[in-house]
């Protein structure tokens, strides 16, 4: 069969490397962030320019400011996309007598006419702020030129490897993956033909995907190539009854199975607990089997599976073993080996104490992900009914936009074990009690001495992460741990409650600052513990702690005290933290003692000055770094 297709294959490949060297380009993807933004930061900064201020309504220090700067002197938009020449930043830089003003850079030498062309160039595609899926680009390196049409042909007649989104390689845009797209493409580089049409969003959403964990990207890279044989697991007489045929044969044999291994039976394993990596046979004999266990899988490999892909499978069981679909913000398992990723180093266990674990979540590059882990029942084994704590640790990852340690009270089932999806606001609030928050990679909190949490042997914990990973390259690697450390008996006097009061009335609209205020105790406070509401308490309270939580439009957060419903004069300041991202935690000691009719009034001030474009929507509440939030937490004791 190869014989009979070698001839077209190399009259194709003849043909485009004997056309005359002057022929058209590749046409390549221009975006902001790799091509443009290097240009505008090397000759736009300094004083009084555009780069970190705005001037003259134009502010370049990112893709959103880009494109939402409306030029006082031009009065509309700078950027024009799909057309350079109606764009005042071409204008500016391209010609020695603008419109309006001089000739930019000030003071500089002028942009060369490559700077210039690849701006023209960027505007032209659409001004895109990053990566845009290319129809012609077979091999997914962002261009299209000849080792396209080369990747195609060997795929196709020579069993090269696959192209990693197929509506990419479709040149011709005819649904079908055949010779004609690598000639389309040839005649389009290097005959002036007609260029592969834009991609639909359907098919970028499939290329998206492409890139993101499923079953069957497990199937292909770990059983196809390294279990499915007539030797092992294949269709007949599989080893251990198992059968990797085909994927759909994997899953249904995998997948909430017993294993045959008596080992693994009594010990209470499934090949494949959805949820449980831990409890899967799979993932120990990919790892490490233990004694009566076997021998480590894949048989035929004398090391072990890359540490990439191991954690790939251990996120699949984590997410519930799912048959079809992606896991979102999981990357696929590729053949290339990945970048190193570096790990928090596990802090000791305390000597009387306990330590939880987040088993370690892939981010992939420019995305984020946030998850929920329930832990059933972790001082089950204590000795006394009352679980009294002193101090609590978190070790985590740096770069976390949150994690949260929540206390599960709710009346109903219990979340399946495993990674879960963003819960409501509603569904938190009515069956979750806050523990303690933290932004930092390491946070600790301590009270003076009488005063720390108090749990019972029964209590179960959900642990939520949060991480927004702006890495262009490397998944990030995260990962929490969790030190309690025991009170000795009798010298926890007063257990704290916890403040966990949200303002869910956001509304910032582009290109504004606007503070937004809620009186605690509000609704939020009164659902979770009954001590007031509308910013009045009805009992005493000494308080012992204030923090505050933002996202990255957070520029202000301030509480002040009231009396009566009423701000004091002068306004009574408790608690100030400017920005987002380190907030202040404030410690009382003694105490902050507020009395019935008291309260405190919570300001958190939000700047939206990087929207995509003027008609970009208000910026709300909501769970996403894009969203915006404003929390007021802390600790209080009740006499």
């Amino acid at each position: 069969m190869h014989r009979a297709f070698h001839r077209p294959f190399v009259a194709v490949a003849t043909l485009a490397f004997c056309l005359s060297f002057g022929v058209a380009r590749a046409h390549e993807t221009v975006d902001y962030e790799n091509d443009v933004a290097p240009i505008l930061v090397a000759n736009c900064g300094g004083g009084g320019c555009h780069i970190g201020e705005e001037t003259n309504g134009v502010d370049l220090s990112s893709y959103a400011s880009t494109m939402a700067s409306l030029g006082d002197q031009y009065g509309g938009p700078i950027v024009v996309p799909g057309d350079p020449d109606a764009s005042p930043l071409v204008d500016k830089v391209s010609r020695d007598a603008p419109e309006f003003g001089d000739r930019m850079p000030r003071d500089a030498g002028a942009l060369s006419d490559v700077e210039i062309g690849i701006l023209r160039q960027w505007i032209r595609d659409g001004a895109n702020e990053g990566h845009v899926a290319l129809r012609g680009d077979a091999d997914g390196n962002d261009e299209r030129d000849i080792t396209d049409a080369v990747f195609t042909l060997t795929f196709l007649f020579f069993g090269g490897e696959a192209p990693p989104c197929l509506p990419q390689a479709d040149a011709d845009a005819n649904g079908r993956l055949q010779v004609t797209d690598a000639i389309f493409l040839l005649d389009f580089l290097f005959r002036g033909g007609e260029e592969p049409e834009a991609l639909t969003d359907v098919e970028i959403d499939s290329c998206t995907e492409a890139s993101e964990l499923s079953f069957d990207n497990i199937y292909e890279i770990v059983f196809a190539s390294s279990c499915a044989f007539s030797s092992c697991h294949g269709a007949e007489n599989p080893r251990a009854e198992l059968s990797l045929a085909t994927a759909d044969a994997a899953w249904a044999a995998l997948v909430g199975v017993a294993p045959s291994n008596l080992a693994a039976l009594e010990a209470g394993l499934l090949r494949v607990d959805p949820g449980t990596p831990d409890n899967s046979f799979l993932l120990r004999k990919l790892i490490e089997p233990g004694p009566g266990e076997g021998n480590r899988m894949p048989a035929n490999s004398p090391t072990p599976l890359s540490d990439a892909t191991l954690q790939a499978v251990r996120e699949w069981i984590a997410f519930g073993a799912p048959r079809d679909g992606t896991i979102p913000g999981v990357p696929a398992i590729t053949d290339e080996p990945p970048p190193p990723i570096d790990r928090v180093p596990p802090p000791p266990v305390p000597e009387n104490g306990l330590q939880l674990h987040l088993e370690p979540f892939q981010v992939a590059s420019r995305s984020e992900r946030e998850i929920f882990s329930f832990l059933e029942r972790p001082f089950r084994d204590h000795p006394s009914a009352n679980v009294d704590v002193k101090r609590i640790d978190i070790h985590m990852t740096d770069s976390s936009h949150h994690f949260i340690l929540y206390q599960w009270i709710g009346s109903g089932a219990t979340p399946a074990p495993g990674v879960r999806p963003v819960q409501s606001v509603i569904d938190i609030l009515t069956s979750r009690r806050l523990v303690v928050g933290a932004q930092q990679a390491f946070f600790t909190i301590a009270f003076p001495e009488g005063v720390g949490f108090r749990f019972t042997r029964d209590t179960s914990f959900d642990l939520n992460s949060h991480y927004v990973n702006l890495n262009g390259q490397q998944v990030l690697l995260a990962e929490v741990y969790v030190n309690f450390f025991f009170a000795e008996p009798g010298e926890l006097r007063l257990p704290v409650k916890q403040i966990f009061d949200i303002n869910t009335s956001i509304n910032v609209p582009p290109n504004t600052t606007r503070t937004t205020t809620l009186d605690f105790p509000s609704f939020a406070q009164a659902a979770q513990d009954p001590i007031g509401n509308g910013g009045s308490l009805s009992r005493e309270i000494h308080v012992y702690a204030l923090s505050s939580h933002m996202h990255r439009h957070g520029v202000r957060f301030t509480g002040t005290l009231l009396e009566s419903r009423r701000p004091l004069d002068p306004p009574g300041m408790i608690y100030e933290s400017i920005g987002w991202d380190d907030p202040v935690y404030r410690i009382f000691d003694p105490p902050l003692v507020l009395r019935p009719g008291q309260g405190i009034r919570y300001a958190a001030t939000h700047t939206y000055d990087d929207p995509p474009s003027p008609s970009s929507p208000a910026l709300r509440f909501g769970a996403t770094s894009e969203d915006e939030m404003a929390i007021l937490l802390g600790y209080y004791t009740t006499p």
